[in-house]
C-alpha cells in the first residue's frame, strides 16, 4: 500500500478530524484523539450499526468522566470493520468499541490509530495515513536502519 492522504478533517484549535466507515456503509466525522485507547462512538449510532446496548454481552460502566459529569459507557465488539472514508484498505475488522452519549459521531484513539503509520498535518489540515512498515524512528531517514 502507498501513503494515502485522507483530506476528511480538519485542524481547528489543534483538532483533527477524519472521516470514517462504520461496519454499516455511514461515513461518520471521528475525532482523532492520540490521547484515547479506544474507538468511542456516540450512543445514537449503536442500534445502526447492529449493537443492542441493553444485551447481555454489552458491558455497561456508569462513571465520571474527564469534565465531572456522570456518563454511561456501554463496551462490545462490532461485527464488520471500521475504515478511513476514501480509503479502505486502511480498516481494522471486529474491533472493541466503547459507545457513549458524546458531541462527536465518535472519536479515533490508539486501538486504531496503531495499525497504520500516520502523520498529523496540521497546518494542511489532513490525516495521512500509510502501511505500518512505513513508521520511521524520530532522526533516521526513510529506509535506514535504526539500529
Amino acid at each position: 500500500m502507498d501513503r494515502r492522504a485522507v483530506k476528511r478533517g480538519h485542524a481547528e484549535r489543534w483538532r483533527l478530524a477524519a472521516g470514517i466507515d462504520l461496519p454499516s456503509g455511514r461515513a461518520i466525522r471521528a475525532e482523532v484523539d492520540t490521547g484515547s485507547n479506544v474507538i468511542v462512538l456516540d450512543e445514537t449510532l449503536a442500534a445502526e450499526v447492529g449493537v443492542d446496548l441493553a444485551a447481555r454481552s454489552t458491558r455497561t460502566r456508569e462513571s465520571t468522566d474527564e469534565t465531572g459529569h456522570k456518563v454511561t459507557r456501554y463496551f462490545t465488539t462490532l461485527s464488520g470493520h471500521i475504515s478511513v472514508t476514501g480509503a479502505t484498505e486502511y480498516r481494522i475488522t471486529g474491533p472493541g468499541v466503547m459507545f457513549q452519549k458524546i458531541i462527536y459521531d465518535g472519536l479515533i484513539g490508539d486501538q486504531f490509530l496503531r495499525n497504520f503509520a500516520t502523520t498529523y498535518d496540521l497546518a494542511g489540515s489532513r490525516v495521512i495515513f500509510a502501511p505500518p512498515e512505513a513508521r520511521v524512528s524520530p532522526g533516521v531517514p526513510p529506509g535506514a536502519s535504526g539500529a
